[in-house]
């Protein structure tokens, strides 16, 4: 069964790098992308994804503000928060705002393992 997956980041390149590297997953399809938390508000409703894949740091609404919405309008989607923020506080913030993972960008490479022990 195919996965719906939301890419949310305000930089163009990071959302083309994501979804190319889900491109090689059959099992998962890019609904959509948006740039920033409010974008990604509204288009969780239209495209109903299993899995938002989004940024802490965006212009309008943030990642972190961004989930808590997400969470409450659609509590099945897990939320991923893919950031450059590895701080401890930062994983405290994020799990208080609901989300079901945090992963630095840094540790990117390791995304496909993160989505898919979500989705399973």
């Amino acid at each position: 069964m195919t996965k719906r997956i939301l890419i949310v980041d305000d930089s163009a390149l990071i959302r083309g790098q994501v979804r190319r590297l889900l491109a090689s997953q059959a099992e998962l399809e890019v609904c959509d992308e948006a740039a920033n938390g409010a974008e990604a508000v509204r288009k969780v409703n239209e495209c109903h994804p299993d899995l938002v894949v989004l940024d802490v740091v965006m212009p309008v609404m943030n990642g972190l503000d961004a989930t808590r919405v997400i969470k409450k309008l659609s509590p099945a989607s897990r939320v991923l928060l893919f950031t450059l923020d590895e701080s401890p506080e930062f994983a405290r913030e994020g799990e208080r705002a609901g989300a079901d993972a945090i992963l630095a960008k840094a540790h990117g490479t390791q995304l496909t393992l993160i989505i898919h022990r979500l989705l399973d």
